[in-house]
């Protein structure tokens, strides 16, 4: 069977961060600065894939204890050239507004 997984923040909400979150800035609307929020940063589809991105943070795929992620240990050059440009400048924002970061595998 594959493993498919997800880098996921948490932290502070704050309007400024809207363009780096998941959903249209209307779901954002009645959310209060400060307000905790969760979003998915970096999906990979696939066991090979997976586990590259659990690399890019310097942990195995099924670490199951290493999965709360040092942001300062992110591979920055292969994410953006693997997953996700975008995604990448999102990760940068969200690491500088204090968010923590998890890798979660899924299968």
């Amino acid at each position: 069977m594959g493993c498919d997984a997800e880098i996921i923040g948490i932290g502070p909400f704050s309007k400024r961060l809207v363009p780096a979150l998941g959903y249209p800035e209307e779901q954002y609307r009645g959310v209060a600065d400060g307000a905790t929020v969760i979003t998915c940063v970096f999906s990979a589809f696939g066991s090979t894939e997976s586990e590259k991105l659990a690399q890019c943070f310097g942990v195995g795929r099924w670490d199951l204890g290493r999965h709360v992620l040092d942001p300062a240990r992110a591979d920055l050059a292969t994410l953006r050239r693997e997953f996700d440009e975008k995604g990448t400048d999102d990760f940068l924002s969200l690491r500088e507004a204090g968010f923590q970061f998890y890798y979660m595998p899924n299968g």
